[in-house]
């Protein structure tokens, strides 16, 4: 139902209430005795009553429903979104950057992290890249956190790549946090991580 169609329930609940209610004052007289006059108010504000909790309950339900599709549309936007948002390509640039042990760096490594591979040579490239990668499952963290996405499918999507680069990049993160002297910078990726860690390495 659309909401004009629930207002239009509303509005019909307090009608049938109204007249319910006139029904039952004696002043109001349509040639009926007493008896039958209460009985027909009782059950106009039964009716109403009804009218009134199914639209509520109408309306309250397809709140809902459609906080719940948006939040899934957005998440499977946001998935048909990565390409252009340029996470492959600060992923390859990063991977055609040599570490320390001067092979090319895999952020995907669960052997390697970000202390294993930077040097003097290496230090801003691989700061820039990371920066940005980090800043964008940043965004997706904050989305989640704040029920702008849906959980479950950005999970699905992205679940494992954003626990990995966070395990990847957390000696990143926390050397940032001491140069900036700011203990919540990527807290939001921080804590899904630690929300997710139950569904999988972290």
């Amino acid at each position: 139902m659309r909401l004009w169609q629930y207002i239009l329930l509303i509005v019909l609940a307090a009608v049938t209430g109204l007249i319910g209610g006139a029904l039952s004052n004696p002043v109001f007289n349509i040639g009926t005795s007493t008896e039958t006059r209460e009985s027909l108010a009782v059950w106009l504000q039964v009716i109403a009553s009804t009218l009134l909790l199914a639209s509520v309950f109408g309306l309250w339900f397809q709140i809902i429903i459609t906080h719940i599709w948006q939040k899934r549309k957005a998440a499977v936007d946001l998935a048909s979104r990565i390409h252009t948002i340029g996470y492959y390509k600060w992923v390859k640039k990063l991977g055609e950057i040599k570490g320390s042990d001067g092979k090319p760096i895999d952020i995907d490594r669960k052997d390697q992290t970000y202390t294993d591979v930077v040097n003097e040579d290496n230090e801003e490239q691989v700061r820039e890249q990371i920066f940005r990668i980090l800043t964008l499952c940043e965004e997706i963290s904050f989305g989640v956190l704040h029920k702008v996405y849906d959980e479950e499918l950005v999970y699905s999507f992205f679940g494992y790549f954003i626990q990995d680069h966070y395990r990847w990049a957390r000696p990143y993160i926390e050397e940032k946090r001491r140069e900036i002297k700011e203990t919540t910078a990527h807290i939001n990726l921080q804590e899904l991580c630690a929300k997710w860690s139950k569904k999988g390495a972290c």
